[in-house]
């Protein structure tokens, strides 16, 4: 499997307004907001694109942290027992016939094609590994590819309704486990876990949040000339996957002033997929390697009290004119 992770930096331009001598420079307003509820937005995912993210609609920013803090995440629903692994690291997950962590080493010999990940909807049953209450993934040795660089063996022992057993290494040639006991807490969507770290708080309260500004992978499905997947490293836009749902229109632009609920109901359509927003509101200039941001692609997006929000992108960098700084504007869809 060929894989090539693209860094994706975008970059807004703006234009100066020149003026004669002795006038008053006067810069050019924005379209007056629809109404007085719009409100704007900046957040900080820095130069790097290190900083992940959490913001909502109604409060604003709820919470900032490196989104490499992670390496793989469980689910906390009872029935819906699935492990996931950090695409923003470019983390990889392997299944191995080994049931003893001293059956793999560094020398162990990894079938490429095999490598599993996550599609970027985050839809349930669309992990690498799938459900994990069955025979051919608990108690075999999973070689976990963290980066370019580092690799750990981690055996699910048990998933139970309200829990998960596992046990690491911290490397293919150590053989000392170490047991975790990950307990479900239904007030989040994930537990998290770093290899390093053991298990580490990432996300909010799933009801405190609506969407995520982060790295994750996106996915060019058999896209390669010997048709195995493009991995595509991106910065984007997920929405919360409780009870939230978004939806966006791939086909044609918008005006973000006067779009409606009409407007939703004539040219998009809500769904759960978690990457509807996306990263593609930003476009590179192939030959300067900029980003833009296309003020025109509007998005919807229905939180967990059914409230719609309307938003656009209209700029990525402070007024320092540093990158990694999204701007946008949202309201309350009428």
């Amino acid at each position: 499997m060929k894989r090539i992770y693209p860094l994706l930096i975008g970059v807004l331009s703006f234009g100066v307004l020149s003026c004669e001598k002795k006038e008053t420079p006067y810069p050019i307003p924005d379209r007056p907001a629809s109404s007085d509820s719009m409100k704007e937005a900046m957040v900080e995912l820095g130069a790097d694109y290190k900083t992940q993210v959490y913001f909502s609609f109604e409060n604003g920013v709820v919470k900032s942290l490196p989104y490499e803090t992670w390496d793989i995440n469980f689910t906390t629903d009872a029935s819906d027992n699935e492990l996931r692994v950090n695409g923003g690291k470019l983390n990889l997950i392997y299944v191995t016939d080994a049931t003893r962590m001293s059956e793999i080493s560094s020398s162990y010999t990894i079938n490429s094609a095999k490598w599993k990940y996550d599609k970027p909807s985050g839809l349930s049953q669309t992990s690498g590994l799938g459900v994990l209450n069955n025979s051919a993934i608990l108690g075999k040795v999973l070689i976990v590819q963290v980066g370019a660089d580092k690799s750990y063996k981690l055996i699910i022992k048990d998933v139970s309704p309200t829990a998960y057993t596992i046990a690491t290494t911290k490397g293919l040639d150590d053989n000392t486990e170490t047991e975790f006991v990950l307990e479900k807490d239904p007030n989040y969507n994930f537990i998290y876990f770093s290899f390093e770290d053991g298990i580490v708080t990432v996300e909010p309260p799933k009801k405190d949040w609506d969407i995520v500004f982060t790295r994750y992978r996106y996915i060019y499905e058999k896209y390669n000339p010997d048709g195995s997947d493009f991995l595509y490293g991106v910065t984007g836009v997920l929405h919360n996957p409780y009870n939230t749902m978004s939806a966006g229109d791939s086909l044609r632009t918008h005006d973000f002033y006067t779009f409606t609920k009409d407007s939703l109901d004539q040219h998009m359509e809500l769904q759960t997929n978690r990457d509807v927003i996306g990263w593609n509101w930003k476009s590179v200039d192939i030959n300067t390697a900029k980003y833009k941001v296309n003020s025109k692609m509007v998005y919807v997006v229905k939180d967990q009290k059914d409230i719609l929000w309307k938003l656009h992108f209209y700029g990525y960098t402070n007024d320092a004119g540093q990158n990694g700084y999204p701007k946008f504007r949202y309201e309350k869809l009428k």
